[in-house]
């Protein structure tokens, strides 16, 4: 089944909003990404505060650290409209999916959500944790009482929402709801969101021409700014060619 086959399928109005707006959101997110993915590596202290050397670097140049974490939670709440347009096309026409789709469905926004909290909580932590570096507390005084992520290994910001995507993306491939590739694409950021929370658990570091290279974070730059904005994209098509499609022939049958 080609992917011109799909779009005879009729939406309801509410669906059609749906897909409107998680394909408009859709390209800000992919953008949102790429932006999150190249303030990090931009970052002086990067991913994590390495130390007394990382406090004192963020403390005179706090900046990037705390705008790419904040981009990071309006991110993961934008995402909230992909994700149910996900669920609402690849859906459409899969009952016999409902269950699997559903599930799905409620790992992601589950993880979203969990997600914009901690990156919001990271930057409160860091405040206060930068207060008592300049006011001379040991590094030990300052992690021990206040490190407290709610989310410590990802499990749930990267892991679950990878596993649902990736249910997702499978069913879409069974199903013939997106392209081959696209569905190909859409698995392997899912995996990727799998691998990041494993690499992150586990620390493992790759050598790369002598040099040393954390494994999360490598693929944490794939996924942010190669595979998951052209996910996005690819989404975007798919869900404003639906919409349009079927609102177009809920006017044609009118007329006639």
């Amino acid at each position: 089944m080609k992917y011109q086959a799909v779009l005879g399928e009729t939406y309801t109005q509410s669906e059609r909003s749906i897909l409107r707006l998680g394909g408009l959101l859709t390209a800000v997110v992919a953008l949102l990404y790429v932006t999150v993915t190249v303030m990090i590596a931009v970052d002086p202290v990067g991913m994590y505060i390495a130390g007394g050397e990382g406090f004192g670097t963020l403390l005179h140049r706090p900046y990037i650290n705390i705008i790419w974490r904040l981009l990071f939670a309006v991110l993961y709440i934008l995402n909230i409209a992909v994700v149910v347009a996900l669920n609402v096309y690849v859906g459409k026409g899969n009952e016999r999916h409902a269950g699997v789709l559903t599930w799905s469905k409620i790992c992601m926004l589950f993880g979203l959500l969990l997600g914009a909290a901690n990156w919001v909580h990271f930057v409160e932590v860091t405040r206060v944790m930068l207060q008592q570096y300049a006011a001379g507390f040991t590094l030990e005084e300052i992690t021990a009482p206040h490190y407290f992520p709610l989310d410590p290994y990802f499990l749930w910001t990267w892991g679950l929402f990878g596993v649902g995507y990736l249910a997702t993306n499978l069913v879409a491939l069974r199903s013939n709801r997106f392209s081959r590739k696209q569905c190909i694409l859409g698995i392997v950021a899912s995996v990727q969101c799998i691998v990041l929370v494993l690499s992150y658990i586990s620390q493992i570091a790759v050598s790369i021409a002598g040099m040393s290279y954390s494994l999360m974070m490598l693929v944490a730059g794939t996924l942010g700014g190669v595979t998951g904005p052209l996910y996005c994209f690819g989404c975007r098509k798919y869900f404003r060619a639906a919409a349009q499609a079927s609102a177009s022939e809920e006017r044609e049958a009118a007329a006639g």
